[in-house]
């Protein structure tokens, strides 16, 4: 068989990390430290999705935050299900999450993730990125 390439890696986690179904954007959560959820280079970001009836944070995080912020919260005020950390590579594992009201809030630790480079040309942007997975 074919081995992935780092690039196939990341885009096998997305595949993983989305799944199928229809995709819309999602913006009812927030971030502390607060991140912006709008791509810009060299900028840390959140992102969030909605994939039928799982909801997907993508968090991109750059070495200065996660020094600064090794654990990222996030609050999603009308989320109940089951919290997972998926890697950019793949790896996948429970995150314990403490049910507020109708919604969910959860540490996410960063600063475990491998960070790695967000583009190949020009000056190299090292990000740690992972998504935070209510199902």
């Amino acid at each position: 068989g074919a081995v992935l390439t780092e690039h196939g890696r990341r885009l096998k986690a997305l595949t993983q990390v989305l799944g199928d179904g229809q995709l819309s954007a999602f913006d009812d959560f927030t971030c502390d430290p607060p991140l912006p959820s709008a791509l810009e280079e060299e900028r840390p970001t959140a992102l969030g999705f909605r994939v039928g009836a799982r909801t997907v944070v993508a968090l991109i995080v750059d070495d200065a935050t996660l020094a600064a912020h090794p654990v990222v919260t996030v609050t999603l005020p009308k989320a109940v299900g089951k919290v997972r950390l998926v890697s950019s590579t793949g790896e996948s594992r429970d995150l314990a999450a403490e049910h507020v009201g109708e919604g969910l809030v959860c540490r996410v630790p960063m600063g475990e993730l491998t960070c790695g480079v967000a583009r190949g040309w020009g000056k190299p942007w090292r990000v740690a990125v992972g998504y935070v997975v209510v199902e």
